[in-house]
């Protein structure tokens, strides 16, 4: 399972059945789209918490012929920022670090 590169950082090598996104750099809060092979599309969502935490959020979908969306998987995790975490779905897995962008404070 491979993904589509972008402007993130994506490793070159994932064992079989695991797609490596790399580093996940996402506003807090803010949902980010990632293709993934087999016609299937991953969603994610980081969600800061307090303690230097953040809970990552996973929506693998799939689209038919038809136009039919049916979701896959939902996996959700909380992990420290900027440490690899991986998420169970149906055929393999998602690895990730998460590393949300929060808003400055005032």
């Amino acid at each position: 399972m491979g993904c589509s590169t972008g402007p993130e950082s994506r490793s070159s090598w994932s064992a079989p059945g695991v797609t490596d996104l790399g580093h996940v750099d996402l506003a807090d809060h803010t949902w980010g789209d990632y293709t993934l092979s087999g016609g299937r599309n991953c969603r994610v969502q980081l969600t800061a918490l307090p303690d230097h935490r953040v809970v990552v959020e996973v929506v693998i979908l799939r689209t038919d012929a038809q136009g039919q969306t049916r979701i896959l998987a939902r996996p959700r995790t909380i992990a420290n920022y900027g440490q690899k975490v991986s998420l169970e779905i149906n055929e393999g897995s998602v690895t990730l670090i998460p590393e949300p962008k929060l808003a400055a404070t005032q």
